[in-house]
């Protein structure tokens, strides 16, 4: 109770959140929940859609089986479908497991949130343009390359990672932010809904091994 009247006295102030992100997250992630459009964070939700679809892409070699263009349009539409598709089930499992620890997050809330914390990995978009413009279709398949593509591409999967983890940690600050509560609690209301897929993801394997 004590941490949503301290919420409530707060003062909101409008911040650019690409900057504020990365030293005052909590200002940036309460200004873009009450300040900024829908919009903002759906556009942000789809480019990282587009990175995850860019990564799997790279990892399992596609270009050994699909044209490089393909590739580009299923990360351009597949990627952002399936982006604001995730933000819009972690939202809502955020708002619904969020209450079971005392939060009082709506769902736009929430959505606006975690869309905020999005905005690092989004920024990767940027580094594998950059891959593609030095790698070209050599990005996508097992092929030799220059020492200095080699060490790009060192570098670049470097920075993704680091974006990455700092993505993870705002959305579970997002998670705290938005219910009003704890870092503590946002952790687990962020792992709760990770454990019970990857349970049900086990107990559907093994109900297939089972039964055929």
């Amino acid at each position: 109770m004590r941490n949503i009247e301290h919420y409530e006295q707060e003062e909101i102030q409008e911040v650019n959140p690409w900057k504020t992100i990365w030293y005052s997250p909590r200002a940036a992630i309460r200004s873009v929940i009450e300040f900024k459009p829908t919009s903002f964070a759906i556009i942000l939700a789809a480019i990282v859609g587009m990175t995850e679809i860019f990564d799997k892409a790279i990892s399992e070699e596609l270009g050994e089986t699909m044209a490089m263009p393909l590739i580009l349009l299923i990360a351009l539409i597949g990627g952002a479908i399936s982006g604001v598709i995730g933000l819009v089930v972690t939202a809502g499992l955020s708002t619904l497991i969020g209450k079971l620890f005392g939060g009082v997050a709506r769902f736009k809330e929430m959505f606006m949130a975690i869309g905020a914390a999005y905005i690092p990995a989004a920024l990767s978009i940027v580094i594998y343009v950059i891959d593609l413009l030095i790698l070209g279709e050599k990005l996508f398949i097992d092929v030799d390359i220059s020492v200095f593509q080699a060490l790009w591409l060192v570098f670049s999967a470097f920075l993704t990672v680091v974006l990455s983890i700092w993505m993870l940690f705002l959305t579970i600050k997002a998670i705290a932010v938005a219910h009003r509560f704890s870092f503590w609690k946002g952790l687990f209301t962020y792992i709760i809904p990770s454990i019970a897929i990857f349970l049900l993801l086990i107990g559907f394997i093994f109900m297939i091994f089972l039964f055929f």
